[in-house]
């Protein structure tokens, strides 16, 4: 699955058919970054301005495709340390979406049920 035409496929297909994505722009040299959930729409050009004075460059994406999780990274592909970093603030913004601002206690506890579930699925990475 690390071949050219994956990871292109990965980078077409998270934010054309994908949910809950989020386009990440990180600066690794001062350890920033910002998440920005994909049809917010266009930041304005004083973020956009911003975004530039604070080094940040788009390193990837997170989302779901079929209900499992799945990142696509720019080349260099960033050091574990820094997709960790990512991967939880992500699980953060995801919970954050998901149950506290949630319209109603109803949907909060549907999504409640939905993150237990996909916390107890297997870790990929572990299997090998």
């Amino acid at each position: 699955m690390d071949t050219t035409q994956d990871k292109e496929s990965l980078q077409y297909k998270i934010p054309a058919f994908g949910s809950h994505v989020c386009i990440v722009l990180f600066n690794v040299d001062r350890w920033d970054g910002e998440l920005i959930p994909l049809g917010s729409g266009i930041p304005s050009e004083a973020v956009q301005a911003a975004y530039l004075a604070r080094g940040l460059r788009f390193l990837g994406t997170f989302g779901f495709l079929q209900g499992k999780f799945c990142s696509a990274w720019e080349d260099p592909v960033p050091h574990n340390n820094v997709v960790d970093y990512l991967a939880r603030r992500y699980c953060e913004w995801l919970y954050k979406t998901l149950v506290t601002q949630a319209p109603t206690k109803m949907d909060a506890d549907a999504n409640v049920q939905w993150l237990k579930q996909l916390y107890q699925l297997s870790d990929p990475r572990k299997e090998n």
